[in-house]
This record gives C-alpha cells, structure tokens and sequence, in this order.
C-alpha cells in the first residue's frame, strides 16, 4: 500500500475492492459503494477498463458510475478487512482542482474525475 512506503497515510478515492475468484467486477463495486461509503446506489455503467501500471503488474481497474438511491449505512469499511475509511462527498469543481492540486493522488479516482468532467452534461441528465 502506498502508506507504506513513505506516501500519505489518507489517501482521497472512490469506493473500490479487490475482486476475489468468483466475483463479478460489478458485484464488488455494488458491495463496496455499501461497505465503503453506505449508499445503496442504481444501475451500474462501464465507463472504463484500464491498467495502471501494466509492465509491472496484470491487474485490471474496471471503473463504474451509477446513481446513488440513498445512504442506507455508515459505510466506514469493514473491521475484519482492516479498513478504517472516513467517508467524504465534494462537488466536481471540488475534486478536480484538489486533482490539480495533488489532494487527490489515487490515479483510478483522478480518471474518474476526468470522465465526469469530460461529460458532466450528459450525466446530469442521466436518471
């Protein structure tokens, strides 16, 4: 983990999980958008599969928006996993400009800004 290395110890990014053998890519994050955050959220869309680093390493980021139905939990991960998650909403503007200013340095979170920016329109009008 990057805190282990001599990064930040909090790091600012979207819900996300590992997928376990068996696991579907869109399970995972429906049941991390609860564990993580506790929004019980829509349908999912593909926005994108990408590989952050793949000379080093084969793993695949699939990033999903979907709307959110509503915060049914406290979120805050899970004990048994390890995870301690302090749960934040910024507006767009927000998020890009702490991107900009290297606030937010997870790379599958600073694509994900990108890709709502890139088509904040159409999402607006997306139920």
């Amino acid at each position: 983990p990057a805190w282990g290395r001599g990064g930040p110890g909090w790091l600012w990014e979207i819900s996300a999980g590992m997928c376990d053998a068996g696991r579907a890519p869109e399970e995972v994050a429906r049941a991390e958008a609860m564990e993580e955050a506790g929004y019980a959220i829509g349908p999912l869309r593909h926005i994108m599969t990408v590989y952050l680093s793949p000379g080093a390493c084969s793993e695949r980021i699939f990033i999903y928006l979907a709307p959110v139905r509503g915060r049914v939990a406290a979120g805050g991960g899970l004990a048994e996993d390890g995870e301690d998650i302090e749960m934040r909403t910024f507006p767009l503007a927000e998020a890009l400009a702490m991107a900009e200013r290297g606030e937010i340095m997870d790379a599958k979170t600073i694509l994900a800004l990108q890709y709502a920016a890139q088509h904040w329109e159409a999402l607006k009008a997306c139920p």
